[in-house]
């Protein structure tokens, strides 16, 4: 089923583990955001993020979905990995193989977003339950 909707940032806390030149480093954030459209709740994300020459990043996460889908509760884990260049993040979603509870039982499949320096994000997932 293909699903489709917007999130939108509520908090990002990043901390700096290691500076590695005027430009290198490796971060990690805490992620806080707020989903609507097919599924509706609220998200939660560790990431890990490599800034590499100035305005490029590789990053990656988990993000732990707590909502409902069609009006049946449920949580969803999704590894999400992406890139930051030319002011855009790309980034491919998988849903991790079996961490889906009540609605996301079972459920597998992919998805992702592109967006820019904006706190709403419209995202798609193809999932199967």
């Amino acid at each position: 089923m293909k699903l489709s909707g917007t999130y939108t940032h509520l908090a990002w806390d990043e901390t700096v583990v290691e500076q590695i030149n005027d430009q290198q480093k490796l971060s990690e954030a805490l992620v806080k955001e707020e989903f609507d459209g097919d599924l509706k709740g609220s998200a939660s994300i560790k990431m890990q993020i490599f800034y590499c020459e100035e305005g490029t990043a590789q990053y990656h996460g988990f993000r732990l979905f707590n909502g409902t889908l069609k009006g049946e509760q449920g949580t969803l884990t999704i590894l999400e990995t992406g890139t930051w260049a030319k002011d855009k993040a790309t980034t491919n979603w998988q849903i991790v193989e079996g961490s889906g509870t009540g609605a996301f039982e079972g459920a597998t499949g992919s998805g992702g977003y592109e967006a820019g320096h904006t706190k709403q994000v419209d995202w798609h997932l193809e999932l199967t339950r």
